[in-house]
């Protein structure tokens, strides 16, 4: 259990083999391609090893209440076998690095999550990882009924690298392939690079002696006030002397007298009021 999950766990230190973490893949090519590994579980683990069987008939049980509608397969099929024993469908023993261990096959549809444990943050980029190294794996059991075959089948989870193993799956290591050829004499050539061209070097000029530098003696300019009218005290009229007249048109007498009136065919209006006016 791991988490409140009855049908998870975070395994012990496990060996990976047969591992397709980078991209799924399909054995026979008929079923759909998966991600999967092969975590082979040291008989000494035995605390992880009950959690494991606890975790399976969890899974069992739910299949009988859900997908198996009742009914148990006399032999379940589990994902966990014996190193030590023989394979399931061809009879044939298991490898020598399974030999004392407990073999799971885990698969998924999702591509689980590589770390190592000095940063569990940061993802390894594929191909840092391979048959042979060892881990801590997220593995979870569930029913399955594909066809009539019925049993408990284990999903992959994340996984966490511990430490580097030998390789897995019969790829040598060079070193020991060519051991007998002796380890020196040789080194890779340096690596050439396109030479910097070469450049004259610039010729010393004959420095000219330095020349001696006049001293005028500097003038001392007095800020000088601008040429004027000399600064003005005060202003006072003349003595006795009359305001000037303003130019403009001669001044008019006060008393007017209109020209007398015209002694032809004047009317008069206080003679026509009497009677005596008479125009012609």
């Amino acid at each position: 259990m791991f988490k409140g999950d009855p049908k998870k766990v975070r395994t012990a230190e496990v060996r990976l083999s047969y591992i397709h973490l980078d991209t799924p893949y399909s054995q026979d090519g008929q079923q759909e391609p998966k991600y999967q590994a092969t975590l082979l579980l040291p008989k000494t683990q035995v605390n992880c090893y009950n959690e494991i069987m606890q975790a399976i008939n969890a899974a069992r049980q739910e299949g009988i209440s859900n997908q198996w509608k009742g009914a148990c397969p006399p032999t379940l099929s589990v994902p966990i076998h014996d190193g030590d024993g023989v394979r399931e469908r061809s009879g044939e023993p298991y490898g020598e690095e399974c030999k004392g261990h407990w073999v799971i096959s885990a698969k998924s549809k999702l591509k689980p999550q590589v770390v190592h444990q000095s940063n569990i943050n940061c993802e390894l980029p594929p191909g840092s990882y391979k048959s042979g190294d060892y881990a801590v794996a997220m593995i979870n059991f569930y029913p399955y009924d594909a066809n009539g075959n019925r049993g408990v089948a284990c999903s992959l989870g994340n996984i966490m690298l511990t430490r580097d193993g030998e390789a897995l799956g019969g790829q040598s290591d060079a070193a020991d392939d060519f051991s007998d050829f002796g380890g020196g004499g040789y080194s890779a050539p340096a690596p050439q690079y396109a030479q910097t061209p070469q450049y004259a070097q610039p010729q010393q000029q004959t420095p000219y002696p330095p020349q001696q530098q006049n001293a005028y003696p500097q003038q001392q300019t007095q800020a000088t006030q601008p040429q004027g009218y000399p600064p003005q005290q005060g202003y006072a009229p003349p003595p006795n002397q009359a305001a000037p007249q303003q130019q403009g048109y001669p001044a008019q007498q006060q008393d007017y007298a209109p020209p007398p009136p015209p002694t032809d065919n004047y009317f008069d209006p206080n003679a026509y009021a009497a009677g005596g006016y008479n125009p012609y």
